[in-house]
């Protein structure tokens, strides 16, 4: 509840989404560079290249903790159990 909260920190709140887009059972996130160069008339360029990543433990509501599920963080996710192990479907 808001009213639990202290607040003497900076913080952000915000509603968690419980049935997000998966792939293959993973949460993940695109990353695409796009140029406005302006807004009147509307002009928009989007890079041919981004990035797909992807939280490197399939997506489960059971455990809210477990940031390996829920993050899609390469920093994080590389550090975490199942980084290097194959999986049996990926964004394939």
């Amino acid at each position: 509840r808001l009213s639990d909260l202290s607040y003497d920190s900076a913080a952000v709140v915000q509603r968690y989404i419980e049935k997000p887009l998966l792939i293959g059972g993973y949460k993940f996130d695109l990353r695409l560079y796009v140029c406005v160069p302006s807004y009147r008339p509307l002009t928009i360029y989007l890079y041919k290249e981004g990035l797909a990543r992807f939280a490197t433990e399939k997506f489960s509501l059971e455990n809210l903790d477990d940031p390996f599920r829920h993050l899609t963080n390469f920093a994080l996710n590389k550090l975490g159990p199942g980084y290097s192990q194959k999986k049996e479907r990926v964004g394939a």
